[in-house]
C-alpha cells in the first residue's frame, strides 16, 4: 500500500509496480493528499484500489496515465474523489491516458474530476463501467473506441461541459443515464454497427435531460439496424441517416 507521501514531494510520479518484491496493490486515502507540485502521476496495472482523497488538491497535476489493469470498484462522493481539486491550478487542465492493456475502467474511477479536460482510451478497452466519469464538468469531447462493447449506468452523467460524443463500431450496451445531464451536448455521432434494446424508463433512458438546445444525432456510414429506445426522450435537434440503414426500432 502506497500511503502518507511527503507533500514537498513534486515533478512526475511513477508508482513502482513492486517494492520489495511484493506487488504495490493500493494507494491508501489522502495518500498523496496535498502535493501540490505534482505535474504527473503513472498508476501501474498492479494497483487494485485507489482510496478517497488519493490525489486531492494536487493542483499542478497535468496528466495521469493510468495501466491498472484489475482495479476494484470505487466509491467517491463530491467532497472525497481521489481527484478532488487535482490540476486546479494548471489553465489547461488534466489530462488523461488509459493504458494499452486495460481493458475496463471500474465504477466511480474518476467520478467528479473536474479538471479533466480530455481522455485517450486505448484500442483494447471494452467496458466503461457504472458512473466512471460521472460529473467531470471540464471536457467537451468523448471518442469511444470501436473496441468497447459496453457503456455502463450513468458513465458520463453530469459532465456539464460535454459537446461531443462519438459512439464507436463495437458498442452493444448503452447503459441507463450513460449521457444524461450533459446540458451542453450538441452532437452524437453514432457508430455502432449492432447492439442491444436495453430496457428504460421515463427518466432513465441514456441522453435524459441533455441538450438544453438540442443536438444533432449523426449515423455512420456502417450503421444498418438502430435499435429500439436508444434516442427515446432525448432532446434531438436533427437526424443524418446514411445510406444503407435498413431498419430503425420502436
Amino acid at each position: 500500500t502506497v500511503s502518507a507521501a511527503n507533500t514537498s514531494m513534486s515533478g512526475n510520479l511513477i508508482i513502482p509496480e513492486t517494492y520489495n518484491s511484493l506487488p504495490v496493490k493500493s494507494i491508501a486515502n489522502n495518500a498523496f493528499y496535498g502535493c501540490t507540485d505534482l505535474t504527473s502521476v503513472t498508476i501501474p496495472y498492479s494497483i487494485t484500489s485507489i482510496g478517497t482523497s488519493a490525489f486531492a488538491n494536487c493542483t499542478s497535476l497535468e496528466y495521469v496515465y493510468y495501466n491498472a489493469t484489475s482495479c476494484n470498484r470505487t466509491s467517491y462522493s463530491v467532497d472525497n474523489s481521489a481527484w478532488k481539486n487535482a490540476g486546479s491550478a494548471i489553465e489547461n487542465g488534466v489530462r488523461l491516458i488509459i493504458g494499452d492493456n486495460v481493458k475496463e475502467i471500474v465504477s466511480s474511477a474518476f467520478a467528479y474530476f473536474s479538471n479533466l479536460v480530455s481522455i485517450q482510451f486505448n484500442a483494447e478497452l471494452e467496458v466503461i463501467k457504472s458512473s466512471a466519469f460521472a460529473y467531470c464538468t471540464s471536457f467537451v469531447d468523448i471518442v469511444l473506441p470501436d473496441s468497447v462493447v459496453t457503456l455502463e449506468s450513468s458513465a458520463f452523467n453530469g459532465c456539464s461541459a460535454l459537446e461531443n460524443i462519438t459512439i464507436g463500431k463495437g458498442l452493444k450496451s448503452l447503459g441507463t443515464n450513460s449521457f444524461s445531464n450533459c446540458p451542453l451536448l450538441k452532437n452524437v455521432y453514432y457508430n455502432a454497427v449492432g447492439g442491444d434494446s436495453n430496457s428504460y424508463s421515463s427518466t432513465n433512458f441514456p441522453f435524459y435531460q441533455s441538450a438544453t438546445e438540442g443536438f444533432n444525432l449523426i449515423f455512420g456510414e456502417d450503421v444498418v439496424d438502430i435499435p429500439s429506445y436508444k434516442f427515446r426522450f432525448s432532446n434531438v435537434s436533427s437526424v443524418e441517416f446514411n445510406q444503407n440503414l435498413k431498419t430503425i426500432g420502436y
